[in-house]
Formats: structure tokens, sequence, C-alpha cells
């Protein structure tokens, strides 16, 4: 996966769906340019969800960003989510079977776009840990890099990048498991967390510490990481679980950014 960001250019702040009809539209900023009112976005994922068997548990919205048209400033262009999914009653076949046997995760998928042209719509997909809520955006990103021009089906795009999105959750699991079996020794974790922090600087150093005593430090109260102590799930959360709390489009965007690093370490790229 490569490691796209979700994050905006400036502090985003959370907002309910409600929320999303007050905000208002900048126009066009060309003549190949339409702007997708927020509110109409999350309504054509929504859809989408349903239309694949699935409904919404939970929602995360977050807006922020900026952009000056003819003397005018348009506020919270950028839209940042993150939705969590169960499977409807009426779901049948394969793709809806139980992400998770064990029950310990469930499917959520993380997305953003800008009304305003600072990037195109993005969709990615992962699990979000129960016994912790820690979110793990360890799928494929997939997105449409066209910035909200004329002539596009916005509900035909969404629906086509949901549905491959849902369609990788077999991937999902598969994944996770490979997490959850691959054994990291105290010094290979120890060097893995110093290409992270230090080496290759994916994530601030200030989390380094937190991330450090949360894995090596038994605590009874993190019972994610110590059942997989010693093995890559056990890392994976203490790092997921430092990541959490944060801003959510920062959260995504961290989250996000460690799967390729695990990815290669267990040897699933």
């Amino acid at each position: 996966m490569s490691q796209s960001t979700l994050m905006a250019h400036v502090d985003a702040h959370v907002v309910t769906r409600e929320n999303l009809a007050d905000i208002v539209t900048p126009p066009a900023m060309g003549s190949r340019h339409a702007p997708i009112p927020h509110g109409d976005l999350l309504s054509c994922l929504s859809d989408a969800v349903g239309d694949h068997g699935f409904r919404i548990t939970r929602e995360q919205l977050a807006v922020g960003g900026s952009v000056m048209i003819e003397n005018e400033q348009y506020t919270d262009t950028n839209i940042f989510g993150a939705l969590d999914l169960a499977r409807a009653d009426t779901a049948i076949g394969p793709m809806h079977q139980p992400f998770d046997p064990d029950g310990e995760m469930g499917i959520s998928i993380g997305f953003r776009s800008s009304n305003a042209q600072r990037f195109g719509l993005r969709v990615v997909g992962g699990q979000r840990v129960f016994v912790c809520d820690n979110m793990a955006l360890t799928g494929n990103p997939y997105g449409y890099n066209r910035k909200h021009t004329t002539g596009l089906d916005i509900r035909e795009i969404v629906a086509d990048i949901l549905g491959s999105v849902l369609a990788d959750t077999r991937r999902h699991r598969e994944l996770i498991d490979a997490f959850r079996t691959f054994r990291v020794s105290e010094n290979a974790a120890r060097d893995f967390l110093y290409m992270l922090f230090v080496d290759k600087r994916i994530l601030p150093i200030n989390l380094m510490r937190k991330v450090h005593n949360t894995y090596f430090e038994r605590h009874d109260e993190y019972p994610e990481i110590d059942a997989y102590h010693g093995r890559a799930w056990g890392l994976h959360n203490a790092l997921t679980r430092a990541i959490r709390g944060k801003p959510l489009h920062t959260e995504m965007r961290l989250s996000e950014s460690i799967a390729t690093p695990f990815r290669v370490l267990v040897g699933a790229n």
C-alpha cells in the first residue's frame, strides 16, 4: 500500500452529519470544476454501504481547510471521515461473512475529499479493534484523483470505490492473521520502533516513549497488547493505542502510515 495521507493542511474539527448541511459549498473554481457538498458525498457513501449489504454503526467526521474565491472566504472545504460497518440483516454471500470469527474486530473505512480542489476523493478500508477502539487502516487505498470535475456521476464513482474496499475484506483478515502469528523478538521490536520514529520518521518522535512503555512494560489494562506480546499484532496495537485520541484526520493518517512497514515486517508486501 502506498503511504498516502488522510490529513488536511490546516487543523480540522469534529462535526456531525447534521452539521454538514450548514457548511457553504464554494462555487466552481473553473469551467470544469463541480464541487460536491460534503453532505451529498456522505449520503452517497451511506447509500453505497447499504447497497453492498452493510450498515453504518458509527461515524466520525471532521472538516477543515479554507479557500478564497473572488474575495470571499469559504471554510471547512475538506472533509475526513471514519465509518464503522456491520453486516445488514439481509446481507448474503461470501463477501458479507463475518470479518473476524473471534469477534474481536469489525470493518472500518476512512475517506477524505475536498470540494476546493485540494485533493481528490480517497477511501481506504481497515479494521476497528473493539476491546480498545483502535483503528487499523491496513487496506489498499482506492480513490478517484480528479478533483470534483464536471460530468461525473458521483454516486456511481463512490459505489465503485466502496465496492473495491469492501471486496478487500478477506485480504484484511488474512493480513491480521499474519500479524497475530508473526513472532517479533524484543530486539527486533526495538529496531522496528527505531525505524518508524527515528530512521524513517514515519511517526512523531514524541509518541516513541509512550509506545515503548506500553509495549515493553506489561499492563493489565491493555489486553489487546498483552495477549499478543512478542508478535507483530501486539506491537501494532501498542502503536495504534498511542495514536488513538489524536484529531480524526491525524489518527487516520498515522494509522494508514504504519500499514506498509508492518506488511513488510511480516512478509505480506
